[in-house]
């Protein structure tokens, strides 16, 4: 079974009211990785960097009284059925 990736940071940005530059200078994280996922771009994503921008998304969730941001929230995992062949 194949797998496809599917990037959701932009979505999530807009539902909390933050920039790209934001979310870049509070979180600490290089600006070209994080338009990177949000742009569905990047090729790959440092734990690290998935954790700092978790925090981050929290951080402004929880000023804003937003709910708790997970991983599913900057990526998502959709996979892709085959039929069987009999």
């Amino acid at each position: 079974m194949d797998s496809r990736i599917e990037f959701v940071l932009e979505k999530t940005l807009v539902e909390i009211g933050i920039t790209k530059n934001q979310l870049s200078v509070e979180g600490k994280i290089r600006s070209n990785t994080v338009t990177e996922i949000a742009n569905g771009s990047a090729k790959q994503i440092k734990i690290e960097t998935l954790h700092k921008i978790i925090d981050t998304l929290n951080f402004f969730g929880q000023t804003n009284g937003l709910r708790v941001f997970t991983e599913s929230d900057v990526i998502k995992y959709l996979p892709i059925e085959h039929k069987r062949q009999s």
